[in-house]
């Protein structure tokens, strides 16, 4: 049962460096459903799962990142959204869609 949703930002050199396959296979990993997209810049990504999991989630993003990624949490905060019944990666948005995610 999905216990809580989270909403993360990530920042820092995360375009071009294989970042979005990294969120993807660390999310399922930890058995963890959302999903994960470019936005021009940054990377947003919504998971969901029990906390003790998205906390580690979280902290794998920065210490496990891939060699070339220097990731840095922009935002990151709970929020309420629909349940998720797998991980996934999206299409990239152009910044305008940047914090577009609501319930």
């Amino acid at each position: 049962m999905v216990t809580e949703t989270g909403f993360i930002r990530v920042g820092g050199r995360v375009q071009g460096v294989g970042f979005r396959p990294f969120v993807y296979r660390l999310a399922k990993s930890l058995e963890l459903m959302g999903e994960v997209k470019n936005c021009t810049g940054v990377v947003e990504i919504l998971v969901q799962g029990d906390l003790p999991d998205i906390e580690a989630f979280q902290s794998q993003l920065i210490t496990k990142a891939p060699p070339l990624a220097e990731p840095e949490i922009l935002q990151s905060n709970d929020i309420q959204h629909k349940p998720f019944n797998d991980f996934k990666i999206l299409i990239s948005f152009p910044r305008s869609r940047v914090g577009t995610h609501t319930s």
